[in-house]
This record gives C-alpha cells, sequence and structure tokens, in this order.
C-alpha cells in the first residue's frame, strides 16, 4: 500500500506492506488543521468539486504518477489499484504496462445512464428522461475542468491522450464498486463495472466497544456521527447532542481523529467518543443521525436501522437521496437547527423494531421538517 504517512498504522495492522507518499499530498496525522482537500471552504457544490480536482484528482497527478512508479522499481507488482479520482496512480499502471483497477469506496459516483444528478430523486416519464439528459450534460461540463491537467501529466509521462473522463474510465480493466447494487439508482452500468458489496467491518484500529449504559437501560439509543474526515462539522455536532438532550433517549456521539471532543457540552443522557465500533453498537439503534457518508449510511442499513441524514458535501447528497428513496429514512438540509433534527430524530426513534423499510421519507414529512 502506498498512501499519506498518517495511513501507515491502519495498513499494517490490516497486514499490507506500507510506503509513504513523497512527491504526491500527504498528511502526516488525521487532524482538522492538515487537511488537504478543504472543499468545505467552497460556496458551492461545482467550486467544491473543482477543489477535489485541483488539489487531488489532476493538479498532483503527475506527482502520484511519479510515487507509483518509482515504488513499482522497488516493488515489482501484477496489478495496480487505486482509489477512486487518484488518476496519477492509474496513469502509473499504464506506464508500467500493468493492469490499473479504480475502486470507488462507496456509492457510484461517475456517470451512468438514467443516473439522477447527485442529490435527486429519480424520476419516471418525460421528467425522468429530461433529468437523465441534463446529468449527462452537467456531468461532461464540471469533469472537462480537470482534463488539461490531466493531459499535462500524461504528456510528461509519454503517455498517448486519454480522452475525457467517461471514455478513459470505460478503457479501465475493472472499477470495482464498494457498496451492494441494491443501493443504486441506475439500471445499467458500463460493463467494466463490478459491484463488490460494501465495507461493513470497522477500521483495523477501532477496538472493542462498551456500552456506558447498564444493561437494565431499555431507552431508545441514537448514534450520532459525522464521519472521521474533516468538513466542519462541530456546529452539526452540536446540534444533534442538543436535539438528543430533550427527548427520553440515549445517545452515542462519535466524532473522530479531527475533532476535539472537549468542545462540546454533553448532557447527561449523551456519551460522546473519539471512536467506537459502530458494528457493535448499531444491533442496538434506534436511529442514526449522520452527514450521510457511505460508511455509516451503508452498516446502518445492514442493521435496518432508520437514518436522519444531514449531507454537508462530497457524496453525502447522492446518499442521502438513496436513503430517501427506499424508503429508509429522511434528509434534512444542512443548515437544519436543533429543532428539525430533534422532530426527525424522534420520528426515526419511534420506529425502534427496525423494519425493512422506513415509512417517514415523505415529501410531505420533509417538508414539515424544513418548515
Amino acid at each position: 500500500m502506498i498512501s499519506d504517512p498518517a495511513n501507515a498504522a491502519d495498513a499494517r495492522t490490516a497486514g499490507c506492506e506500507f510506503t509513504p507518499y513523497r512527491r504526491a499530498p500527504h498528511r502526516h496525522d488525521k487532524s482538522a488543521a492538515s487537511t488537504i482537500v478543504d472543499d468545505y471552504k467552497a460556496a458551492n457544490s461545482s467550486n467544491a468539486l473543482y477543489t477535489v480536482f485541483y488539489k487531488m484528482a489532476a493538479g498532483p497527478s503527475l506527482a502520484y504518477a511519479q510515487d507509483v512508479l518509482e515504488e513499482l522499481e522497488n516493488y515489482p507488482a501484477d496489478v495496480v489499484v487505486a482509489s477512486e479520482l487518484l488518476f496519477g496512480g492509474q496513469f502509473a499502471a499504464e506506464k508500467a504496462g500493468l493492469p490499473g483497477v479504480m475502486v470507488i469506496p462507496g456509492s457510484y459516483s461517475l456517470y451512468a445512464p438514467h443516473m439522477p444528478i447527485p442529490g435527486m430523486l429519480p424520476q419516471a416519464g418525460l421528467l425522468g428522461w429530461m433529468q437523465a439528459k441534463l446529468h449527462a450534460a452537467v456531468f461532461r461540463r464540471l469533469f472537462t475542468h480537470p482534463l488539461p491537467a490531466l493531459r499535462k501529466a500524461r504528456a510528461e509521462l509519454g503517455l498517448p491522450d486519454s480522452g475525457d473522463i467517461p471514455e478513459y474510465q470505460n478503457r479501465l480493466p475493472a472499477v470495482l464498486v464498494l457498496t451492494s447494487p441494491a443501493f443504486e439508482f441506475a439500471p445499467r452500468f458500463p460493463p467494466n463495472v463490478l459491484f463488490t458489496g460494501p465495507m461493513l467491518d470497522d477500521p483495523p484500529l477501532v477496538g472493542p466497544s462498551k456500552s456506558p449504559w447498564p444493561a437494565s437501560d431499555q431507552r431508545p439509543l441514537v448514534i450520532v456521527s459525522f464521519g472521521t474526515t474533516y468538513q466542519r462539522q462541530e456546529d452539526l455536532i452540536k446540534k444533534s447532542i442538543q436535539a438528543i438532550a430533550d427527548l427520553p433517549y440515549r445517545g452515542l456521539v462519535t466524532v473522530g481523529p479531527a475533532i476535539n471532543i472537549d468542545q462540546f457540552y454533553i448532557p447527561p443522557n449523551v456519551h460522546i467518543e473519539q471512536f467506537m465500533s459502530h458494528a457493535q453498537v448499531l444491533p442496538h439503534a434506534s436511529a442514526v443521525v449522520t452527514h450521510a457518508g457511505h460508511g455509516t449510511v451503508i452498516r446502518a442499513l445492514a442493521h435496518g436501522v432508520p437514518l436522519v441524514c444531514i449531507p454537508i458535501g462530497r457524496d453525502q447528497p447522492a446518499n442521502a437521496a438513496r436513503v430517501v428513496a427506499q424508503g429508509a429514512g429522511l434528509r434534512l438540509p444542512a443548515k437544519s437547527n436543533g429543532s428539525a433534527i430533534r422532530r426527525a430524530t424522534r420520528l426515526a426513534g419511534l420506529n425502534n423494531k427496525r423494519p425493512a423499510a422506513f415509512p417517514m421519507a415523505s415529501l410531505t414529512a420533509l417538508q414539515a421538517l424544513r418548515d
């Protein structure tokens, strides 16, 4: 594995040999201050995507390729597996004459026919046809932005022009999508797209977790999780804690490595941890309040736990739309106040038996929560 130095312990715990990036952007820790892709500062979703292009996908693609090529000289391999948008890893594989596989560690983030624009719900009939056409046009327009930097990197490596991003992606030997096909909108995908199933295990360094409450405490349990990477989520965590404080529930809040837990006021019915095993606590949960990162969403769905999704950016609006479309939870805007989160959490917490489909995801319910 070649990655940020901050991932060395996780990689070695998982049984991998590890080499850190040298030229490519990298982090030595997972604190908020070390964040490289600060797309949460962008004024809108398009600018956020451009930030990802500039700081990860396209801008440093030559540096990623050079690091991987150097490692291939020291450690010959049979295949290169690179995360989505790390095109430099794919270019290195091509330069070395090796198959390059793309891994999407969540829901499908690229274009597929009849897939709605991320964050939107699919529509039927003429409206659905128009929506699909709009998505195709928007995707191609947005993804022309990184092409000059990608073409420059390929020229430096002595590789031919790759065409646009969908054309390049469709020529890869395989694109592995780490989710369930039942979670997806599109009826068909390019032939090289393979669904491997989601990652449900906890990260290697998350140890055993024990409930802070006695077994006799039968109050509904609400889990609050806004991810492990920094997206300026402190305010939403505070609002979620405030929402649970006024409910007859238990609240378990996990914040990950980038957030300082000392900044939060914790009421008596809420417990906060840096890390905790979701696999161990989700079977006992009545609801999950989350930013709708794929890992949290898919684990909650695997346990039949209804979700209150408050997406901040990245893949989260698309995941939240999938949750709503499946009838598995509610979606709230990122600017929601504590009262809206409280009402949504009550709706979710009432469904304590974890049915196969959560029935509170109608547009009427969503509008009432926004109001």
